[in-house]
């Protein structure tokens, strides 16, 4: 791809796809990047953490004001045993959130 092709591919994401469940690779496209399906994965393991937690995966960046983009790129999210109302999650269903949410597209 040229660099106008990913700019279009960036410009896309940012018309059309919610910050707080935008992959990584959709915040910095380059030149070099793959988008696929993958990128889907992600975004319904960010809706999955919401549906857990109440909150998207980037919503503690989003309220401290730090940056959507790297806080997805560094993909440090809490995943809690214990449900905000008390209820307790299985491993399953948090590995299956924890497995989407990966950086890099290839073990989504």
């Amino acid at each position: 791809e040229t660099f106008s092709q990913a700019q279009i591919i960036q410009d896309s994401a940012a018309q059309y796809c919610s910050m707080m469940y935008r992959p990584p690779e959709l915040f910095q496209t380059n030149t070099d990047s793959i988008i696929t399906n993958k990128s889907d994965i992600w975004s319904l393991g960010g809706v999955l953490y919401c549906l857990l937690y109440g909150c998207s995966p980037l919503d503690r960046a989003y309220k401290c004001g730090d940056s959507l983009s790297l806080a997805a790129q560094s993909s440090k999210f809490t995943f809690n045993q214990t449900s905000p109302i008390g209820s307790k999650y299985s491993d399953d269903i948090i590995n299956i959130s924890r497995d989407c949410l990966s950086v890099n597209p290839d073990n989504r």
